[in-house]
């Protein structure tokens, strides 16, 4: 993905809080239908409202009109954290990671606009951190990579929230 400028503002967002203390109720901000382009080359993810402490999400990206990969996504509390987990699909439902585990993130910083969930394995190839982070506009920056803010290496993503009845 491309690094833009519009992400330094998205960054300038002042470091959240631990972790420890937040419910999934805190996560509440990310509940809507956020997207980024057309039917033609579109970057989507939906999530849900929290209930019974689990929020459910879906990732899905469009190229030229061709669905190119797909997340399911569950954020949900358990015993000793918050922790975001997903698989990566293929349109004919076959998943990227095959037989083995589902990607699993904790949650280690919550604030206002701000969620970091890192990565609760090394395993090369995998990212480290996966940050949401809302700007003042309403709009949200996805990064995927090495550090939590961005950095050298990252994938980001830029979304708007296309809910009509949701204020961002």
């Amino acid at each position: 993905m491309h690094k833009s400028s519009s992400f330094a503002l998205l960054l300038s967002i002042a470091l959240g809080g631990p972790a420890a203390a937040a419910s999934i109720q805190d996560l509440a901000w990310l509940a809507g239908d956020w997207r980024d382009g057309d039917e033609h080359n579109l970057t989507q993810e939906v999530w849900t409202e929290p209930v019974a402490g689990s929020m459910t999400g879906m990732f899905r990206l469009v190229r030229a009109g061709k669905v190119g990969v797909l997340e399911y996504v569950v954020i949900a509390k358990q015993s000793d954290g918050i922790y975001y987990q997903f698989k990566h699909f293929r349109p004919d439902y076959s998943t990227w990671e095959g037989d083995g585990p589902h990607l699993r993130f904790e949650l280690v910083e919550s604030a206002p606009g701000r969620a970091v969930f890192k990565n609760t394995r090394e395993v090369e190839g995998e990212p480290a951190y996966i940050s949401y982070l809302r700007g003042d506009d309403g709009r949200i920056a996805v990064l995927v990579g090495a550090a939590p803010s961005g950095g050298d290496d990252y994938e980001g993503f830029k979304f708007v929230l296309t809910n009509h009845d949701r204020k961002p």
